[in-house]
């Protein structure tokens, strides 16, 4: 399994974490080609265009 990581708003840092260690209500970055992890709520979405693998 690859190890994926998270960029996450805690403590008024953002900081790496293993995405294992995401917990319900952390704030989340993502960026063009970034694996989503876990479940997300969308805060702020200019323009997205989400694929799903096939």
């Amino acid at each position: 399994m690859a190890d994926h990581h998270a960029k996450v708003l805690r403590d008024s840092e953002w900081e790496t974490v293993p995405a294992s260690q995401l917990v319900p209500g952390d704030i989340v970055s993502v960026k063009t080609g970034d694996f989503i992890e876990a479940d997300v709520r969308w805060l702020h979405v200019p323009s997205c265009k989400p694929t799903r693998p096939t």
